[in-house]
């Protein structure tokens, strides 16, 4: 039987039962790269180099980080290099030559009958498979590399890699550089990034909404199971937006399943102890997440969901305008995907009157352990402690309907 035939008989074999196969067989299959001339491709041929750098790889052995060694070696010139393979040799002969060392030889040799015919010895190797490279480590501080933690080595290893590589590669791929990073570090790697590859092509994998706005808003895409979605033709009034106020959750809102947007703090609370309340569990359980963007950030927010189709509910105060309000967002009018909810009711602008309005006096009196007569006291009362109150709404008091609207 030709080798051929025995490959096909086996295929068919493995196939026989489709539903059964859950692999493919790719121990009975080979591969090879070739041109739309049909001639042997190989990687060495592709007129774009490719740099990689993925910080979680730790590449540690006897002491020395190979990555940082490896770095190092680039960056030295060779005679560099030479010296101090050089001055590692010598330092290892000085050792051997120390008199201690001598007489704890000496005493080895005394012992050795059982061991070997031979003389024995402890000293250091200095052959040439062990090189300085393999032995020395890096100091920062007078701390060894290795210690000194996963943010500071990423961040090391990423800036080292770039100082070394760049001009050989046309693009620069980085897996995760923000993990492990204080804010501050963060900001000053985004800094070395930008500046290190503004005439290349930077792909850079994410979770980090500080990243994500700081570089570039609009040029981000999101990939969530099968569904891969992009801001390319986000305004530039929005884009710049983000990038002065890289402190928005604007990553947030792209991975929860559906965002509630409010004003504030309290609304926040206000919205979770709601949803509770309706669903008998919070929001986060359902993948829902209650987000505080302020108001003037709400039409941003609004232009992202739009592009990324984003299932959204937006909670506002009516400001004592309805009408001016709902104007405000009348871009956002066909959007399916977004769901604006304002009360109509001009007397009561805020959340705390719409609380109040919504609710016995009675039942807030004894909620905030008060004894005020009229709703126009404990509206007062609750606009001037927003957050406390927000805090103490653990009874099941009456939510105002355009929460309700939010998150039913």
């Amino acid at each position: 039987m030709k080798k051929s035939e025995g490959f096909c008989t086996r295929i068919k074999e493995y196939i026989k039962i489709p539903t059964d196969v859950r692999t493919v067989p790719v121990e009975y299959y080979t591969w090879n790269w070739f041109s739309f001339a049909h001639n042997t491709f190989k990687f060495s041929q592709l007129p774009s180099k490719v740099m990689l750098l993925d910080r979680s790889e730790q590449k540690l052995q006897g002491g020395s980080d190979k990555y940082i060694s490896k770095i190092i070696e680039d960056t030295l010139e060779k005679s560099e290099s030479a010296l101090l393979s050089l001055l590692y040799r010598k330092q290892k002969e000085i050792f051997s030559s120390q008199e201690s060392m001598q007489k704890i030889n000496e005493r080895l040799s005394e012992n050795k009958a059982e061991i070997t015919d031979r003389e024995i010895s402890v000293s250091i190797d200095i052959s040439a498979r062990s090189n300085w490279d393999s032995n020395l480590t890096l100091y920062i501080d007078d701390v060894p590399f290795r210690y000194i933690g996963k943010g500071e080595q990423g961040a090391i290893k990423t800036k080292l890699a770039l100082q070394t590589k760049m001009e050989k590669s046309q693009i620069v791929m980085i897996e995760e550089p923000e993990t492990n990073l204080s804010y501050t570090n963060l900001n000053k790697l985004v800094y070395s990034l930008v500046k290190a590859c503004s005439e290349k092509q930077l792909i850079i994998t994410t979770h980090s909404t500080f990243m994500m706005n700081k570089i570039g808003i609009d040029k981000v895409i999101f990939m969530s199971g099968y569904a891969i979605a992009t801001m390319s033709g986000i305004s530039d009034s929005t884009k710049q937006y983000f990038q002065k106020l890289p402190g928005y959750d604007t990553l947030r809102m792209i991975i929860a399943n559906r965002s509630v947007l409010v004003e504030g703090r309290s609304d926040e609370l206000i919205v979770q102890k709601a949803y509770h309340q309706l669903h008998k569990r919070l929001p986060l359980d359902d993948g829902i997440d209650i987000i505080t963007v302020g108001g003037l950030a709400f039409k941003r927010f609004m232009e992202i969901a739009e592009k990324l189709n984003k299932q959204i509910s937006v909670i506002t105060d009516n400001d004592g305008d309805y009408e001016a309000t709902k104007a405000r967002y009348k871009a956002f009018d066909k959007s399916t995907n977004i769901c604006l909810c304002i009360d109509d009711d001009i007397a009561y602008p805020t959340l705390e009157p719409q609380i109040v309005k919504v609710n016995n006096l009675a039942v807030l009196n004894t909620l905030f352990q008060k004894s005020f007569t009229t709703k126009e006291e404990m509206s007062e009362y609750m606009l001037k402690n927003k957050a406390d109150c927000a805090l103490q709404i653990f009874e099941n008091i009456v939510m105002p309907k355009y929460i309700l609207d939010a998150i039913r």
